[in-house]
């Protein structure tokens, strides 16, 4: 139903719609929107003052910049359009499901874990599918921070190795490559392949939502 790659984001979700007082609601659900408001670009930056240079002094390596640095970056920025997107889903499910459970004897507890999450695993599992393919098409913010080498890191598992993604190979060489050349089309061939991809996470976070609803009846 749910998987490992909600993290700390769906306790957090968990905590604003279900939890929170109203004066930790008042803190807390403005800071989170104004975290997703703030510009790739700036990330980026205190990605490259930050992050970068702890990474280099904590393991020792010629520059910080790498995949590790790219991804924990990614993981950072998309937390606040998970939680805002997870609660949403969270506060849909009807009250009369959670009224239900808890007149039947239900603790509250009981009612979040086997009412009120199953409920809204449909919209929640959309939003994890859905913003892994706004990651994969994040630029300027990788872009800072990876490496932007157009190699595949050896050995392949090595986060601490410089690296490209689809959007930073295209942002980082369009602009100096000849038209109608070899390496003009190879670049059009990646923005195909980035297409792609995020065309096939869209079905299947469609596909996942509409089996998940029909299972569990979700909102």
């Amino acid at each position: 139903m749910l998987d490992d790659h909600d993290g700390a984001v769906l306790p957090l979700a968990i905590y604003l719609a279900e939890l929170a007082g109203p004066r930790a609601k008042a803190v807390l659900k403005p800071a989170i929107e104004l975290l997703a408001g703030v510009p790739s670009i700036v990330y980026g930056f205190l990605g490259v003052i930050i992050l970068v240079s702890y990474l280099q002094d904590s393991f020792d390596m010629l520059t910080g910049r790498s995949i590790l640095a790219g991804s924990i970056l990614l993981g950072i920025m998309f937390i606040p359009y998970l939680t805002t997107i997870c609660e949403d889903a969270l506060r849909a499910v009807p009250s009369e499901f959670k009224e239900g459970s808890l007149a039947l004897g239900a603790n509250r507890w009981q009612t979040l874990r086997n009412v009120t999450i199953p409920a809204a695993s449909s919209g929640i599992t959309a939003a994890v599918l859905l913003n892994i393919g706004s990651i994969i098409g994040e630029t300027m913010a990788v872009l800072l921070v990876v490496g932007n080498v157009a190699r595949i890191a050896s050995p392949i598992y090595d986060v601490f190795d410089q690296g490209a993604t689809f959007t930073s190979v295209i942002a980082g060489e369009m602009g100096e490559v000849a038209r109608g050349s070899m390496h003009y089309h190879a670049l059009f061939a990646v923005g195909f392949a980035l297409l792609i991809v995020v065309s096939i996470l869209s079905l299947i976070a469609d596909y996942a939502r509409a089996r998940i609803r029909r299972k569990f009846g979700g909102y």
